[in-house]
């Protein structure tokens, strides 16, 4: 935690936008399916993956904890001994649970993108598709999952929102795709309304 007059301010500005109002998702976190009967704090293989959905998409949050854990006695979180310096895990555009609600279209393929915040990566994950993900004890990472929306043959696309906050999903407040029959790439209209990023 930050003490009083040590604030994180790079943390910060990832959370709260400069009008002081945070990007927040629908839901409490979740912790993903493959997550649930582990204990990624001392089981030495396992990563806690949380999962949260906005309108347009999800946001999914990786952890390695192995070593940290609550003390009741010392009532605070304590670390211990592990046996391994990483942990190598596996994601998928479905564990975000609900992300087939953001995909505003019936006949959505479960195809998603996945748009790394630490390292700017973005990902096309083919519906079930798992991408192998590896990390240090205390190391994590935030994804945006978003669905694949195809507007016409060869035209793709999947919305992301302010990719310089954590939960750049949250920024989307409207989303409209209008396509023509049979429509060429200059015939497709798209409206996305976004929360401002600037004061």
């Amino acid at each position: 935690m930050d003490a009083p007059g040590k604030h994180n301010f790079d943390v910060l500005r990832k959370l709260v936008l400069p009008d002081g109002s945070i990007l927040r998702a629908r839901l409490p976190g979740r912790p993903t399916k493959d997550s649930l009967f582990t204990d990624p704090s001392r089981d030495g293989v396992s990563l806690l993956k949380i999962w949260n959905m906005n309108k347009y998409n999800g946001v999914l949050g990786i952890y390695n904890c192995q070593g940290a854990a609550w003390s009741t006695a010392e009532r605070k979180t304590t670390f211990h001994k592990t046996n391994s310096e990483a942990i190598t895990g596996y994601i998928r555009g479905r564990d975000v649970h609900f992300i087939s609600e953001a995909a505003l279209d019936p006949n959505w393929s479960g195809d998603t993108v996945l748009y790394s915040h630490g390292s700017a990566e973005l990902v096309v994950l083919p519906y079930n598709a798992a991408m192998p993900v590896s990390f240090k004890i205390l190391e994590h990472e935030t994804y945006t999952v978003t669905p694949i929306k195809v507007l016409a043959p060869g035209s793709s696309f999947a919305p992301l929102g302010l990719i310089d906050m954590y939960n750049a999903g949250g920024a989307i407040e409207g989303l409209k795709y209008e396509v023509k029959a049979g429509a060429e790439l200059s015939e497709l209209e798209l409206d996305i309304k976004v929360k401002e990023s600037c004061g």
